[in-house]
């Protein structure tokens, strides 16, 4: 599940999104649910006419392959990217990303390695 409140600065609108049983390989909200309610919010602005007020800029990047690599060395390769991530299991080689290899993320992306 996944809250979001908008604007930031005067909340007047609230959701809550909720999966029922997401796939096993995404489980966290901020990858589930939270795409889903900024489209919900940008539809929202959309039809109210709200222009975005973003002052952060977003960098677009590629995801590294990092699959069949130790979990320490993907680390590494995913700090000197400042990508952030979660880790799922107690493996000591990735086995699997989401995002998967290739796909473009932004700074803001969480990613999720399985072990």
């Amino acid at each position: 599940s996944f809250i979001g409140v908008a604007p930031a600065d005067n909340p007047q609108y609230a959701i809550l999104l909720t999966v029922d049983e997401p796939n096993s390989y995404a489980y966290y909200g901020s990858i589930v649910s939270a795409p889903y309610v900024g489209q919900i919010f940008e539809k929202i602005f959309n039809y109210l006419q709200i222009e975005p007020t973003q002052t952060e800029q977003v960098n677009y990047i590629e995801m590294p392959n990092i699959v069949g690599k130790t979990v320490d060395e993907a680390m590494k390769i995913l700090d000197t990217s400042k990508i952030t991530y979660e880790i799922d299991g107690e493996g000591e080689v990735v086995s699997q990303t989401y995002p998967s290899f290739g796909e473009k993320i932004s700074n803001k992306d969480v990613i999720l390695i399985k072990t």
